[in-house]
């Protein structure tokens, strides 16, 4: 999921998923990532947005492990992480 294009873009994402046993995972990397325009901005609208899609899908935590060894191949290969 990207911030760049908004919550209207998630929900539009998630209205295409096929009614399975579909989960949408996001990572707390991508909710800080979306949530910082609008908090800078005093957006409370577009911060009561994604505050809903998140409520709404599940959250998961990154390992210290995880966060290492992303850390480490951002630094040898110049790789940009997802949210970025």
């Amino acid at each position: 999921m990207t911030c760049r294009r908004g919550p209207w873009a998630a929900r539009q994402m998630t209205k295409r998923l096929p009614p399975t046993n579909v989960e949408l995972l996001v990572s707390r990397l991508s909710v800080l990532a979306c949530r910082v325009k609008p908090l800078g901005e005093g957006d409370a609208v577009l911060l009561k947005r994604y505050d809903d899609i998140f409520a709404s899908v599940h959250i998961v935590e990154l390992s210290v492990e995880v966060m290492d060894a992303a850390t480490q191949l951002r630094a040898r290969h110049g790789l940009k992480t997802s949210d970025a």
